[in-house]
């Protein structure tokens, strides 16, 4: 059974560097994300001043939605077909109103909606819409990385395509987290600062992501698979779908790992400004804590590259998931910044060995083609939307998690018209209940370290049940399936 959609002749030089301006468009979803992971609860809590328990059920609501229009997406971009193109048509359409919709997400209601009740009902419809076109955007671009990934020798290019993927998505990291909080402390008024770095940040976003849609492949079957006749067969070949996929045993695996190396990342972000201000009382350093670990992450990429091509990328895994645990685990043990050096040691080396969330982008396209042996269809976009699904659930869990635990542990949110509550050289309201501290240290340390082993458990498994298509001789499925007629998109 061959691979659909090799792109033949094969030429690695114009391969590589379309390959490069494809994964650029990751850029923008690192920087998108780190944004969000670091500073939605403080600009929710802190800025718009909405009460912690609401938080948590409106980011667990929206995970909910996300749960629906995610596999929707996918199953709609799937069976798309504009001028023989499924996925570029829903990126295109969709990033103006994507703009937007992240410029309004950063503006705070509260100067003309009065009442926590009514803030929460605008944020959270507000959250939907940002959802939906974060969506329509995501899922398209993430379901042609296995096109990227077509080669002669597709193992090795699906480790090349990874570590291009996580440069980015790194890059974008580093570069929005620490520069959306220096700017931010350029603003007394934190309120407008968050408006006016919504401005000046969306731009950053979108225009990777045009740059990434003009110049990448995307590659399908002429009369392919399209859209059903009626409501009712349309709704049943999705649940079809949803169900043969999360059944697939290496595809489980792989978004079961992504499941857990991103709660890691969350929990670690979302705490690690908290921990700062309140554990340590190093506010003012939080910004460089932040680049510092950010910067050793980016080196991560360059040891599990090397390591990849040498002994295998699951092999690798286990190795910095090991080290990594080990260097998680002592940020519990500290309660102030009397060793201040020793902290930037060991978040340099919890940084270092941070890669966990690129075993899953190498391994799902694989198991994206074992699934194409399996079943003969081609489904990526349900499948990356799931994907990028469980990131989504994930991200609701561990803020809904997180908000609702501080609560119960007495945690004080500052008072919204304060002026210098993030990243400001001193406040008076740095005390918090010593319940709610315990708990902060948790957040960094304990529960990122189990989660984490819970994950190289499941990259175990995902070994285990991809044998039997790695014993079969065409297991490097690199042939061009015959009757079937492929189509470049190429603009």
């Amino acid at each position: 059974m061959g691979f659909y959609g090799v792109v033949e002749p094969y030429d690695r030089k114009r391969k590589t560097w379309r390959n490069v301006l494809f994964c650029s468009a990751n850029f923008s979803r690192g920087m998108m994300l780190s944004i969000q992971e670091f500073f939605t609860l403080p600009f929710f809590l802190e800025i718009v001043g909405i009460p912690a328990g609401n938080i948590g059920t409106i980011l667990l609501l929206k995970q909910i939605y996300d749960g629906i229009t995610d596999p929707i997406c996918g199953y709609l971009c799937d069976n798309t077909d504009v001028k023989n193109a499924r996925r570029k048509p829903w990126i295109f359409v969709s990033l103006l109103p994507f703009y937007f919709a992240w410029a309004i997400l950063w503006t705070s209601p509260a100067s003309f909606i009065k009442g926590s009740f009514e803030i929460s009902i605008y944020i959270f419809f507000v959250l939907l819409i940002y959802s939906t076109l974060k969506t329509t955007l995501a899922v398209p671009y993430q379901s042609l990385i296995p096109d990227a990934c077509n080669s002669n020798e597709p193992d090795k290019e699906r480790v090349k395509v990874g570590i291009m993927l996580t440069v980015f998505n790194n890059l974008g990291t580093m570069s929005g987290s620490f520069l959306w909080s220096l700017v931010l402390g350029y603003w007394d008024n934190k309120t407008d600062g968050y408006v006016v770095n919504a401005l000046l940040f969306g731009i950053a976003l979108v225009v990777p992501f045009i740059i990434s849609s003009i110049f990448s492949y995307e590659i399908r079957i002429e009369h392919g698979k399209r859209i059903a006749s009626s409501f009712l067969s349309n709704v049943v070949n999705f649940f079809k779908n949803i169900h043969s996929v999360i059944k697939f045993p290496p595809i489980f695996f792989v978004i079961s790992t992504y499941c857990l190396t991103t709660i890691v990342q969350i929990l670690y972000t979302n705490s690690l400004v908290l921990w700062c201000k309140y554990v340590l009382d190093i506010e003012a350093q939080a910004s460089y804590i932040i680049l510092v670990n950010q910067l050793f992450g980016f080196g991560s990429v360059l040891i599990i590259g090397i390591l990849a091509y040498k002994i295998g990328i699951i092999k690798t895994y286990y190795i910095i998931a090991i080290l990594h645990v080990a260097f998680v685990i002592p940020k519990y043990f500290f309660s102030d910044s009397t060793n201040i050096y020793l902290i930037y040691v060991l978040l340099s080396f919890a940084g270092l060995f941070s890669g966990g969330p690129l075993i899953s982008v190498i391994l799902l396209p694989q198991a994206i083609q074992f699934d194409k042996l399996e079943t003969n269809e081609q489904r990526e976009g349900i499948i990356y939307a799931l994907y990028l699904l469980i990131a989504k659930i994930s991200l609701g869990i561990v803020q809904f998690s997180i908000s609702v635990l501080l609560e119960f542990t007495g945690y004080k949110s500052p008072r919204t018209e304060q002026s210098d509550v993030i990243f400001a050289e001193s406040s008076n309201d740095n005390e918090q209940p010593e319940s709610a501290l315990l708990l902060i240290r948790f957040f960094v340390s304990w529960i990122p370290a189990f989660c984490e082993i819970a994950a190289i458990i499941c990259v175990f498994l995902y070994a285990l049940s991809i044998r039997k298509y790695k014993n079969d001789p065409n297991d490097e499925i690199t042939y061009e399936e015959e009757n079937k007629t492929i189509i470049v998109v190429e603009n």
